[in-house]
């Protein structure tokens, strides 16, 4: 831009020089502008044109270009410069969107290749491994399947709330397994975060209150009434229609208060009652079931979540060419890999202690002897 910004004065220049000969009774050559308009680059401001017809010879015309001239023609481009960007881009867009869609077709092709040649290596350097956690997944599955299906029982808010957080983890470990195979570690790491935190969560019910499960499960609402107050304050920017609270709406919200007290509008407030604290945050929770050494791949987990300067460095800190990386990698696999097997079997161990039966034993053995084996080969690839 700015070259092209620098072509269009130096252009407006030598009009200037052209139309100052031109009124001193010489038509200089564009050979002439372009000379003058050298000298005037070097400091000079007085130039002088040799005439060029053969009954003028030895006479000469002298012109003057001084600073103000200057300063004006660029005062005039710069004014006219979001004009003329305009024009150009739009002059320029379709032409380029046409041409890049024409080469498309072998770009998709050459990034498919590309990209088929990371899937191969993941499939062969991890593909045991992989499955190994697909077994993983499997197994915690049908365990929650059963103890959902199971008429037996006499469900409680505990069981529901525990049941319903143990899909969900399995879902989101569905997506891990997805973005790893895809050759996207750290997506699926950032993914790992979400069954980390419902992990934490499925633990804390099963050893708590059947009260304390009611509290989280009614929290929905809380969390609900929150969204909905802010979309309807940006509902204009938004382009949505604003939800006011009817009177019922406020009078749960008012219940839930009552009962709870002010502390459940917190985002983890429904904790506060069972950790007889006032603020509950994440961590609090995370440090009465025992798990905080798993705070530091949290953190860096969080990395592939938020916009921080560490996340954007992970893309180069792994490449020695320093080029960005934006396809499939096999850089990385290790970590979510290892972190969702952990944190599935754990809350499948959760889940299986609320209801302990021989079935629900031999499940978490199984899932421990497939931990231990996918354990092995995670060892096995990072001495490779």
């Amino acid at each position: 831009m700015e070259r092209a910004v620098l072509k269009i004065t130096e252009r407006e220049i030598e009009r200037l020089i052209a139309r100052k000969a031109k009124e001193a009774g010489c038509s200089p050559s564009a050979k002439d502008c372009r000379s003058i308009l050298t000298k005037l680059k070097s400091g000079s401001s007085t130039f002088r044109i040799r005439r060029w017809r053969f009954w003028e010879k030895g006479r000469r015309v002298a012109i003057q270009i001084d600073a103000k001239e200057i300063g004006a023609i660029e005062a005039e481009i710069e004014t006219a410069l979001p004009a003329i960007i305009e024009k150009v881009s739009d002059d320029v867009v379709p032409h380029l969107a046409k041409a890049l869609t024409r080469q498309w077709r072998t770009e998709r092709r050459s990034r498919a290749r590309e990209g088929r040649d990371v899937l191969k290596r993941i499939s062969r350097e991890w593909g045991h491994a992989l499955d190994l956690l697909g077994m993983i997944l499997a197994v915690t599955e049908e365990l929650a399947g059963d103890l959902s299906n199971d008429e037996t029982i006499e469900r409680d808010a505990r069981h529901e709330a525990v049941i319903r957080a143990t899909g969900r983890a399995c879902r989101v470990v569905g997506e891990v397994l997805a973005l790893v195979r895809a050759g996207f570690p750290d997506g699926g790491l950032a993914r790992w975060r979400t069954v980390h935190e419902l992990t934490i969560v499925v633990e804390f019910l099963a050893e708590n209150s059947v009260e304390t499960a009611e509290a989280y499960l009614l929290h929905a609402l809380e969390e609900e009434r929150r969204e909905e107050a802010a979309y309807s304050r940006f509902s204009e920017a938004l382009g949505t229609t604003p939800v006011e609270p009817d009177e019922m709406e406020e009078s749960v919200h008012s219940m839930l208060l009552e009962r709870f007290g002010t502390v459940f509008e917190q985002d983890c407030g429904w904790a506060a009652d069972t950790l007889k604290k006032k603020k509950v945050t994440f961590a609090d929770i995370e440090r009465s079931v025992e798990a905080e050494h798993f705070r530091a791949p949290y953190k860096t987990a969080s990395r592939g979540v938020h916009a921080g300067a560490a996340g954007v460095g992970d893309l180069l800190k792994h490449l020695d060419t320093g080029a960005l990386l934006s396809g499939p990698s096999l850089v990385g696999i290790s970590a979510p890999v290892y972190l969702v097997a952990v944190s599935l079997t754990r809350a499948a161990a959760a889940l299986a202690a609320l209801q302990p039966s021989l079935d629900n034993l031999i499940a978490v053995k199984v899932l421990c002897k497939f931990f231990e084996s996918l354990n092995a080969d995670i060892d096995a690839n990072s001495d490779a």
